[in-house]
């Protein structure tokens, strides 16, 4: 029999993508191993925005597909141009 382990992530969402969440800041549970691409598509943020969302854990950029581990803190968010 194999055990789940959960992670409990704190998690910041930021700009345009705080319309798929019910919060900016929040406590969100995810199996243990889940990367930042499957948890940032299990808060309800469309796959669409995937090609221009980046991610800090723990205040470091990390790509999408990086494992998030319990206690991690989340930062999630798209990058402003101008010009």
């Amino acid at each position: 029999m194999t055990e789940t382990t959960q992670a409990t992530l704190q998690v910041r969402v930021y700009g345009p993508l705080r319309q798929h969440v019910p919060s900016d800041q929040f406590t969100h549970v995810t199996a243990s191993g889940q990367t930042v691409r499957e948890v940032i598509l299990e808060l309800g943020i469309p796959e669409k925005h995937l090609v221009y969302t980046m991610a800090l854990s723990n205040d470091r950029r990390v790509k999408l597909d990086t494992p998030v581990i319990d206690g991690d803190r989340l930062d999630i968010f798209q990058p402003v141009a101008g010009g």
